[in-house]
């Protein structure tokens, strides 16, 4: 016949949050217990009256310094798992839904801009030899080398935390905004032309052995893109007011003056008048076939 447990009362203490603490102190213990809120403070219930003798002794030693740390320490050990637990499940819980509603472009091509930078030792292995501009290497076939550039992102440990983590959460931001309008295809094409122009723009510009890269061309590109297109066609959501656009075109004017260091400024213009251009023909299309359906 299995043994059972017979619960008790310890006493009385006139706190319920002293008495709470004494309890947790006593599980840490090994001596299961719990307080109950009565009119004089709180009751101390022990779950085995086997355990009575040896909770008095503990009580007693609590009595005459409840202050001591050990007590606080025991506390923070009983609730910590369950707390750990929680954050982490919340955390676990708000990762997982994000990464499940961002649409499939989106998130690939984000994923992708960290793994290459990653995966190329931040531009420093030899990895990045297969990856940026170069015409000799297009012209004979290398043709991933137009859009490439883009995915990659340098080392200068300061620099390239706020670069790649900037360029990574805009791309996010923007390109859900306009991938959940015009759909999957349309977004990759979007993202190739903007790259591949940027690109093309930039290279025409560099000094001879000369390499850049970053994805914030492009969303330069799908920032003008949905200003441009949310101002021309009101039916089209975008969360981009006049107010943002200026200043971005100062923050771009701003990266002429040396102050945001090495910047691929030509990149930046040339990504943003091509998601203009693209802004502009979706505008002017979409408004075109509306009236044909009409």
């Amino acid at each position: 016949m299995a043994a059972t447990e017979d619960p008790c009362s310890l006493g009385q203490i006139n706190s319920l949050p002293a008495a709470r603490l004494f309890c947790d102190y006593l599980t840490s213990c090994g001596i299961a217990a719990h307080a109950q809120a009565t009119a004089m403070g709180a009751e101390i219930v022990l779950a085995d009256s086997a355990q009575h003798s040896r909770a008095l002794a503990e009580l007693q030693v609590f009595l005459a310094n409840p202050s001591d740390s050990k007590y606080r320490a025991a506390a923070w050990q009983v609730a910590a798992p369950d707390t750990v637990t929680t954050e982490q499940r919340s955390k676990s819980s708000i990762i997982n839904r994000a990464w499940q509603q961002t649409p499939p472009v989106t998130k690939w091509i984000g994923l992708l801009a960290v793994v290459i930078t990653v995966a190329s030792g931040f531009g420093n292995n030899a990895l990045i030899d297969w990856l940026y501009f170069d015409w000799a290497d297009i012209l004979s076939g290398q043709v991933w080398r137009l859009l490439t550039p883009a995915l990659l992102h340098f080392a200068v440990w300061d620099q390239l935390i706020i670069h790649l983590l900037f360029n990574v959460l805009m791309w996010w931001w923007l390109a859900t905004i306009i991938e959940r309008q015009i759909g999957s295809k349309w977004l990759l094409n979007h993202f190739v032309w903007i790259a591949i122009t940027s690109n093309i723009a930039q290279q025409a510009v560099m000094t001879s052995g000369a390499i850049f890269g970053g994805l914030s061309g492009v969303v330069y590109g799908l920032f003008a893109y949905l200003y441009l297109r949310g101002r021309l066609q009101p039916s089209f959501y975008s969360p981009i007011q006049t107010s943002m656009a200026i200043v971005l075109v100062m923050l771009m004017g701003l990266g002429f003056t040396g102050v945001l260091g090495n910047v691929a400024n030509t990149a930046h213009w040339v990504g943003a008048l091509s998601g203009a251009v693209l802004g502009f023909v979706d505008a002017r299309w979409r408004k075109s076939v509306t009236l044909n359906q009409g």
